[in-house]
């Protein structure tokens, strides 16, 4: 009997992130609760007169959360914990995700979706992803 594929599906935005695992072609959505992110980190430096807080460092804090996600989610994979990972995230912070990317997750990589999907609720995913990640009939 085939095993169904175990996707995890990464809604990100430059702000928060989570996943949330669909197995199969169920339509059954669950949040990851040990899966759910927020960007907390500060500014490297504090503004100064010399140096107002600027682009850059937004930049920065966006790598580093994208960095941060995606450590724990290979993690994960090195546990073969998912088949696929499906990712979700406005254009700047899917950059950031491609970026930051472990090698070893290359082969794991479904559909990137260039979208902001944090506020869809995980019972509205599949319907939202259908036509992108799902062969619904």
């Amino acid at each position: 009997m085939v095993r169904p594929i175990r996707r995890w599906i990464l809604l990100a935005d430059t702000l928060r992130a989570h996943v949330v695992e669909i197995v199969g072609e169920s339509r059954e959505a669950r949040t990851m609760a040990n899966l759910v992110f927020r960007n907390d980190f500060m500014p490297c430096a504090k503004p100064t007169e010399d140096r107002p807080a600027g682009a850059s460092d937004r930049v920065e804090r966006e790598r580093h959360f994208a960095v941060r996600v995606l450590t724990e989610i290979s993690s994960h994979a090195a546990e073969d914990a998912f088949d696929q990972l499906v990712i979700a995230a406005p254009p700047g912070m899917l950059r950031h995700l491609r970026n930051a990317m472990p090698l070893s997750m290359a082969e794991l990589i479904g559909p990137e979706i260039e979208s902001d999907l944090t506020h869809v609720p995980a019972d509205c995913l599949v319907q939202e992803l259908s036509n992108q990640v799902f062969r619904l009939h």
